[in-house]
């Protein structure tokens, strides 16, 4: 199926890719430190980034498989509109979780309006009256 020279190859290909990777990594990194901070935020984060990153690692396999397997299916679909098909569906899955980033970045935040006590976490509305909730 595979001879080490393909195999050599396609690793290039990923290797070549080696700095979105790290950025993807660290972001996996930055959004499980801040989950707690922003949980809604930090999930999205952390689904769109493990997808682009599994994408960009299994996309150059699935790039080198396709023509071995649809050389049998050239005379029917031709192998370009193969390739067509695969580069619209690779597109609409980045698209996807591209989506999903920015529906983290955009999302709304708690946005905490207030005095932070000593401890870092805000003080309660009602601090400064000393009246009870209502």
């Amino acid at each position: 199926m595979f001879s080490p020279d393909a195999i050599l190859e396609t690793m290039g290909w990923v290797v070549s890719g080696s700095p979105m990777l790290f950025v993807y990594v660290l972001g996996i990194i930055i959004a499980v430190r801040r989950y707690r901070r922003h949980p809604r935020v930090s999930t999205l984060t952390l689904f769109a980034l493990v997808g682009l990153l599994f994408l960009s690692m299994f996309m150059p396999f699935v790039y080198r498989v396709v023509p071995q397997y649809l050389a049998t299916l050239q005379a029917a679909v031709g192998i370009e509109n193969a390739y067509r098909i695969l580069s619209f569906v690779h597109s609409s899955i980045d698209a996807v979780l591209f989506l999903l980033l920015l529906l983290a970045i955009f999302s709304g935040r708690n946005q905490r309006l207030g005095i932070k006590g000593a401890d870092g976490q805000y003080l309660p509305p009602d601090f400064l009256t000393g009246q009870e909730p209502k």
